[in-house]
């Protein structure tokens, strides 16, 4: 087989050791920006996972703080319960307080004003009045 050989130096060609060195240099170019690129969006992702772990964990934060104050409301609301409880039982027990009251007053009125009555007839009419205590006569005590 025969063989050319062909004058790839000289003048008018160019000088292929250039340009492989040329060419080696825009690959690793290259191959620099791929790499650097790559970086980028791996630092980029991890950035973005940590933001969006970073704003679940407000997220959880004001969904507890949500919860707590729903909770510390619900708490005060069953205190103000009990306290309104106690508030209308304690009225309650004043108004039946005072009824009874009244009541014994009332009965402590009639009482003098029928030994009064009682007294006076005996002071008009000492043998028809009959005993001086009248106890028949009293109404009971509540």
């Amino acid at each position: 087989m025969a063989s050319y050989s062909l004058p790839y130096r000289g003048p008018g060609y160019p000088d292929l050791t250039a340009v492989a060195a040329e060419a080696n240099r825009g690959l690793a170019g290259l191959a620099g920006m791929q790499s650097a690129a790559w970086q980028a969006r791996e630092a980029s992702a991890m950035e973005a996972a940590t933001n969006r772990r970073e704003a679940r964990k407000a997220e959880l934060a004001v969904q507890s703080s949500f919860l707590d104050s729903a909770r510390q409301e619900r708490l005060d609301n069953i205190q103000a319960a009990r306290n309104y409880a106690e508030l209308e039982r304690t009225t309650m027990q004043n108004k039946e307080a005072h009824l009874r009251v009244q009541q014994l007053q009332k009965a402590r009125a009639e009482q003098e004003a029928r030994e009064q009555y009682y007294s006076g007839l005996q002071a008009q009419n000492p043998a028809a009045a009959g005993p001086s205590s009248c106890s028949s006569l009293r109404r009971p005590r509540f």
